[in-house]
């Protein structure tokens, strides 16, 4: 989101003091994401070994109320009297025809290049911000939301005006629709929607998760 950011500040100032104009190197932005994500697993383990703080990994299951057993090279049982599960999410699974051919936003940000159409499936916030993404990186973007309204939840004015936003960067909304079937073409995909139209695409993913 800071690449779009800043090259949102420089169109907007374009004319006013700042001549030029500016890009998306997707391939370069997802090798700045990977310098910066490939390091976190290594942090977080040496910020555990500094705090003193003991981990084990494996499949665990509880074997009684305060036992849990973890799986590994050689069972570990792990005892406490409190616990807290903290599994995450993970992306939805879409129960669609054609689905497997979809990917999820984890997937979506380790495209080698960024497709020139895009489908997204999703009117919360994680669908937002990735059309916002692949509208910036020059994809043409279709956003699919279910309901009748983007952002559930979050102040009308406010939405309003990102929809005017939306429109402007050429992200076209599709309110009360949803995704029937996603079939291969000689082209790419085709995601066919509720009210018989089909959108021709490179991409389709959904943005809604699901609890681990």
């Amino acid at each position: 989101m800071a690449a779009v950011e800043a090259k949102e500040h420089v169109e907007f100032l374009s004319g006013d003091g700042v001549d030029g104009q500016v890009a998306i190197n997707w391939e370069s932005l997802m090798g700045r994401k990977m310098r910066f994500t490939e390091a976190i697993p290594e942090k977080t383990v040496h910020s555990l070994d500094a705090n003193g703080i003991a981990h084990v990994y494996g499949a665990a299951h509880f074997i009684n109320s305060d036992t849990v057993v973890v799986h590994g090279d050689e069972d570990i049982e792990v005892q406490a009297t409190d616990w807290i599960l903290t599994v995450g999410q993970r992306p939805a699974e879409l129960d669609i025809p054609g689905a497997e051919l979809t990917i999820d936003s984890e997937t979506f940000l380790s495209l080698p290049a960024m497709p020139e159409d895009v489908v997204i499936i999703g009117g919360g916030y994680i669908a937002v911000e990735f059309a916002s993404i692949a509208a910036a990186a020059g994809a043409q973007v279709h956003l699919v939301v279910r309901g009748s309204e983007l952002l559930t939840g979050f102040d009308e004015a406010f939405v309003d005006t990102l929809l005017d936003q939306l429109d402007d960067r050429g992200i076209r909304v599709y309110f009360n629709t949803e995704v029937t079937e996603v079939a291969k073409t000689d082209d790419g995909l085709n995601a066919t929607l509720s009210f018989g139209s089909t959108l021709p695409t490179k991409i389709g993913f959904a943005c809604s998760r699901s609890r681990g």
